[in-house]
């Protein structure tokens, strides 16, 4: 009698034990999503702060709450052609190339001939990576569409509703107008690509 009783004591001390390891792994199992959609909705936050600047109350239709860089408009347009990991990722790529347009800019805007020449071949390294231009006469021709800037600077960049998937996946193409301090305006042709099949690894491509 006493044997049956171990056995049985036994038996449900291991069916307990089982019931306790199944409703341990089902719990870790609905914490994994939840994990991740608290991840991506951290990065939204933060991507919608530094769109903010400092002052949250104040909404990004100009340069106001603390915000120092170029505003970029319309971002949203770039969804009917990519996903918002994709929307952001162009949007950081935009914001550095806008950076090294106006330090480029400043320095080779009087440069002419041979002198534009040097500054290129010094550069060419740059420029192709951030700009994606890859030859002397591209890179002319860019610096004398960058002329409406004058003597002042960039303050605003607007990306156009066209924004559409180029040939493949892996592009994007649009439209971004670009305005100057001084009200003049000029619209660049934009295509970003996917690099090493690498969604957050992007080269744009200014012409």
């Amino acid at each position: 009698m006493n044997k049956k009783r171990f056995i049985i004591v036994c038996i449900m001390i291991i069916l307990f034990i089982g019931l306790r390891f199944v409703l341990s792994s089902k719990s870790n199992t609905n914490k994994e999503p939840l994990s991740s959609n608290y991840e991506y909705h951290q990065k939204v936050q933060e991507f919608v702060s530094k769109e903010k600047g400092t002052d949250p109350n104040k909404e990004i239709t100009t340069n106001e709450g603390g915000y120092t860089g170029v505003l970029i408009k319309n971002k949203q347009a770039l969804l009917k052609a990519t996903d918002t990991d994709g929307m952001i990722s162009i949007n950081d790529k935009i914001t550095q190339s806008l950076e090294y347009i106006s330090k480029s800019y400043g320095e080779c805007k009087n440069l002419k001939g041979n002198e534009l020449s040097g500054y290129y071949s010094e550069n060419k390294g740059n420029i192709s990576t951030i700009l994606g231009i890859s030859d002397l006469e591209s890179f002319s021709k860019f610096i004398s569409k960058l002329s409406f800037i004058d003597q002042g600077k960039i303050s605003e960049a607007n990306i156009d509703d066209s924004a559409q998937k180029g040939f493949s996946n892996e592009e994007v193409k649009f439209t971004l107008k670009l305005k100057a301090d001084n009200a003049k305006e000029q619209e660049f042709s934009i295509t970003s690509t996917i690099q090493d099949n690498n969604p957050k690894n992007i080269k744009l491509y200014w012409t």
